[in-house]
């Protein structure tokens, strides 16, 4: 994976959301749009040349997205809760 050191259009909004936080204006931070803050987690997380292949829209890329990110940082813990999620589902006939 490629070091981040290419200031996009991305990091750029999400540097000017900190700025704004940092003034004596503002008490607590800012909202940020969720997918500027999906942006900002697959630049940071996934790098940079991170794409997806297949034509599909953002809300489902956004999915594929949280999913990279889950399973390159925390797989042991998100396989499981899927687990736990599935045995219940089992227990309640939810199936």
């Amino acid at each position: 994976m490629k070091k981040n050191n290419t200031l996009t259009k991305t990091k750029i909004e999400y540097f000017k959301l900190l700025d704004s936080y940092n003034s004596k204006e503002n008490l607590y931070a800012p909202a940020i749009d969720a997918q500027l803050a999906i942006n900002v987690l697959c630049q940071y997380l996934l790098g940079e040349d991170y794409y997806i292949v297949d034509p599909l829209p953002p809300p489902q890329a956004d999915t594929i997205i949280v999913q990279d990110i889950l399973h390159k940082y925390c797989n042991r813990e998100v396989t499981k809760d899927y687990n736990k999620y599935k045995n219940a589902r089992k227990i309640l006939n939810q199936e």
